[in-house]
């Protein structure tokens, strides 16, 4: 939801740096995917040809989410490579990335290559673009909302608690609570747009017995994929066979203790009990597997690092993204004292 036209464009025309990797990664999405990505993000136009198929959006291309995660997360590869090119990128740093930025942060540290993460979140895209039924208008049956509870007086727990009850009373139709931002004031929440406006309905009620001058909901322009909950778990199997054949070598070292996941807000390891650990909230058959056959594994550190990562992006895409936990886990680490954290992208939307 932060993307804008012109994003990063202002760099490209005064940076040699950023230039170089956008102009990169336009010729890999030219070759291989059929689009320039410069042309969405500088245009934006309403419609495109993308391999001889018409690809349109109201607001623009760029709103479509196979294109957006491209281009977010070209923004943050420029972004990364003029701060090294300062001599202000701190390779050993620990790192994250919510939801999709997730995949820039790995790439910015070189555990994929530029063109494997734009390969990898162009189809995760089109993963979540086409899972999601559509009427003959193109519109889905999703949405998505941010909640801030501590405006009505709710805590975590009894957002949880609504959502739940919500969910409980109708059939057919489910929300989540998707993305845990700050604790007591920010939450994403997504699902059938019937339940989220019964949600809001709730919040609004509150809100105005309370007399709050703050609104507890604002919807997220835009957005009609249920990114993150278990609406998309059917689609986990499909993004894994994309992501399995795009990431090759991994170096453990470069993700233990450094990495924390979405998934798990745990900083990477390859002990046995976070592995488990994973397992238990995923029930991935990858890693029911590796425990299975754990003597064989633990040997193997390349390949372990490979599978535990391919499953933590896997089930990234259907599971909440622990932004309240990350960030508890940068501050806390037992070893690694973080002093400062800079965020990249479009504006200073998870700072703020």
């Amino acid at each position: 939801g932060s993307q804008v036209q012109g994003m990063g464009m202002a760099a490209y025309d005064s940076s040699e740096e950023a230039k170089k990797v956008w102009d990169r990664v336009d010729s890999f999405c030219q070759k291989e995917l059929g689009f320039s990505i410069i042309k969405v993000v500088r245009d934006n136009p309403k419609e495109m040809l993308v391999n001889g198929q018409k690809i349109s959006h109201p607001k623009g291309v760029l709103h479509l989410t196979q294109f957006t995660q491209v281009a977010l997360t070209v923004l943050t590869m420029a972004q990364t490579t003029e701060l090294r090119a300062a001599s202000l990128f701190h390779s050993k740093a620990m790192f994250a990335g919510h939801s999709l930025g997730e995949y820039a942060a790995l790439s910015c540290f070189d555990i994929m290559s530029g063109e494997e993460v734009v390969r990898v979140v162009y189809n995760r895209g089109l993963t979540m673009q086409n899972y999601v039924p559509r009427d003959e208008n193109g519109k889905s049956p999703f949405g998505m909302m941010v909640v801030r509870p501590k405006i009505v007086g709710w805590s975590q727990k009894s957002l949880e608690e609504e959502v739940v009850s919500l969910t409980k009373a109708e059939k057919d139709e489910a929300i989540y609570v998707v993305n845990y931002n700050i604790e007591g004031s920010q939450y994403a929440v997504t699902g059938h747009l019937g339940l989220l406006h019964k949600l809001e309905e709730k919040l609004l009620k509150r809100q105005n017995e309370l007399g709050a001058k703050k609104p507890a909901c604002i919807w997220v322009e835009g957005v009609d994929v249920p990114f993150h909950s278990p609406l998309l778990e059917g689609g986990v199997d499909a993004f894994r066979k994309t992501i399995e054949a795009t990431i090759g070598h991994v170096d453990p070292e470069l993700l233990i203790d450094r990495y924390i996941p979405n998934l798990n807000a745990v900083p990477f390891s390859l002990e046995k009990e976070y592995v488990q650990a994973i397992y238990e909230q995923t029930k991935s058959s990858v890693l029911e597997k590796v425990l299975e056959d754990w003597s064989v594994y633990d040997h193997q550190a390349e390949l372990l690092a490979r599978l535990i990562l391919i499953e933590l992006l896997a089930y990234q895409f259907a599971s909440p993204v622990r932004w309240i936990n990350t960030q508890k886990a940068f501050l806390t680490h037992e070893r690694l004292a973080v002093d400062k954290v800079i965020e990249f992208g479009p504006s200073p939307v998870l700072s703020n």
